[in-house]
Order: structure tokens, then sequence, then C-alpha cells
């Protein structure tokens, strides 16, 4: 019988196994934060167009109540590129190193 799984699910799963099978030391916390942020990019709006730097100097001149919002969402997409589509970065001008920083 075939059941329908939400994407938070399937993330969850997938998360979990591989931090087990990696052997690596995270709380619940760290492996609900990767499964929403990995189920977030299901759709490809998420994902921007635009160099991580101008990312950056646009949350450095917004309002002050919005930069942690925009940190965090530039964060995550760098996290979620870095991590995920690593080699996709080999085509690109830029390396992983530049989404790690």
């Amino acid at each position: 019988m075939l059941t329908e799984m939400k994407p938070i699910e399937h993330f969850k799963e997938m998360v979990g196994s591989a931090i087990r099978n990696q052997k690596v030391m995270a709380n619940e916390f760290v492996e609900f934060y990767l499964s929403n942020l990995l189920a977030g990019y299901i759709t490809p709006e998420r994902l921007s167009k635009e160099p991580l730097a101008t990312m950056y100097f646009k949350t450095l001149e917004s309002d002050r109540t919005l930069q942690g919002r925009l940190l965090k969402e530039l964060g995550d997409f760098s996290l979620f590129i870095s991590g995920f589509f690593p080699e996709s970065l080999c085509r690109s001008l830029v390396d992983v190193d530049y989404y790690v920083s």
C-alpha cells in the first residue's frame, strides 16, 4: 500500500539516517532545523539567482527589524547550496568556501 509522505517527514527520515550513518553528535533540534530547511527548498521559487554578496549588502541596508530574518535566510540558503549541491559550484565562479564563509 502506498501512503503519501509529507516533505518534512521525508527529510526527517533522511537527515536522521545521515546523522546516524555519519556518527554525528546532533540533538533533535539540529535534526528538526535541517529537515525544515530542506523541506523549505522543495520549490524553485526559494532559490535565489542573486549573488550572496548582493543579498548580504541588501540585508545590511535593510531596517534593523528585518536584518535578523534576512540574515537567517541568507545563512539557510548558503547552508542548503553548500551542503546539498556542492557539485553545482564546480560550474560557478565561486566555490563552496564562498558559501561557507
